[in-house]
């Protein structure tokens, strides 16, 4: 039960890391590693919730 909570939680969480690498650069100026950080996350969450549904349905 709580596997399929994390699944419907994901796309939301994808959501926030979006806005943060799209915001987060430019206000944290004295941190560009968290922004490189939420930029390289957001597509590896991507993926790693595709496979997860993925394998959900087989």
């Amino acid at each position: 039960m709580k596997f399929d909570t994390a699944v419907k939680a994901a796309p939301f969480a994808i959501i926030l890391l979006m806005m943060f690498a799209l915001f987060g650069r430019k206000y944290v100026t004295y941190a560009p590693a968290i922004g490189w950080l939420g930029t390289f996350a957001v597509p590896l969450l991507l993926a790693i919730w595709y496979v997860v549904l993925k394998l959900r349905k087989e």
